[in-house]
C-alpha cells in the first residue's frame, strides 16, 4: 500500500508525454513507436521522472496492443521501449566515454593515457552482463509463463535508465574535478 501511495504522489508531481489520440492497432504492423509509445520526455529529468515516464509510456502503449496477444500486444510495447532506452544510452555513451578519458588525461599530462576510456568500457560490458542476468532471475513466474518476455524487457529499460543516471553523475564529477 504504501508503494501505491508513493506512486500516486509520484505521478501526480510528473509531467508525462502526452500521447497523441490514436486508435487500437488492428495489426502489429501498424505500430508506430513516436505514435503509440512517446518516449520523448523520459530522458531528460530526474531517475524517478524517468522511470514514471517509461511506466506510464509502456502502459500507454499496452492499451493500443493488447487486444492483439501478449507476443503481439503488451511485449511488443516492453521490448520497443527497451530498444530506443538502449539506443538513448548508445547516443550519449560517447559524452560519458570521452568524460572518463579526460579523468586520466589530466594526471598523465595529457599524453593519450586511455586508461579512463578502457576501464569505463570494461565496467560497461560487465554492467551488461548484470542487467541482463538480473532481469532474468527478477521475475516472480518462470519462462513458460505469458507475458515473462515484457517482463524482462521493462527491467531491462529501468535498469539502463538507472545506469544512465548512474554514468552521468559519477561522470560528471570528472570535467569539473579539473
Amino acid at each position: 500500500m504504501k508503494n501505491l501511495l508513493l506512486g500516486a504522489a509520484l505521478m501526480a508531481t510528473v509531467t508525462l508525454p502526452m500521447t497523441a489520440s490514436a486508435q487500437p492497432l488492428t495489426s502489429i504492423d501498424e505500430f508506430d513507436s513516436e505514435l503509440h509509445l512517446n518516449l520523448r520526455g523520459c530522458f531528460d529529468k530526474s531517475l524517478s521522472e524517468n522511470l514514471a515516464c517509461l511506466r506510464h509510456a509502456v502502459n500507454t502503449c499496452s492499451g493500443f496492443t493488447s487486444h492483439l496477444g501478449t507476443a503481439g500486444g503488451a511485449y511488443y510495447c516492453s521490448y520497443a521501449a527497451f530498444e530506443i532506452v538502449d539506443a538513448e544510452l548508445n547516443r550519449v555513451y560517447p559524452s560519458y566515454v570521452d568524460a572518463a578519458s579526460q579523468s586520466f588525461l589530466a594526471d598523465s599530462g595529457g599524453d593519450g593515457d586511455t586508461r579512463g576510456e578502457d576501464l569505463l568500457r570494461a565496467a560497461q560490458r560487465a554492467w551488461i552482463i548484470y542487467r541482463d542476468a538480473m532481469c532474468v532471475i527478477t521475475p516472480s513466474w518462470n519462462m513458460t509463463n505469458s507475458g515473462y518476455d515484457a517482463v524482462v524487457d521493462d527491467c531491462r529499460s529501468r535498469l539502463t535508465l538507472m545506469q544512465m543516471e548512474t554514468l552521468s553523475t559519477e561522470l560528471s564529477a570528472f570535467r569539473y574535478e579539473q
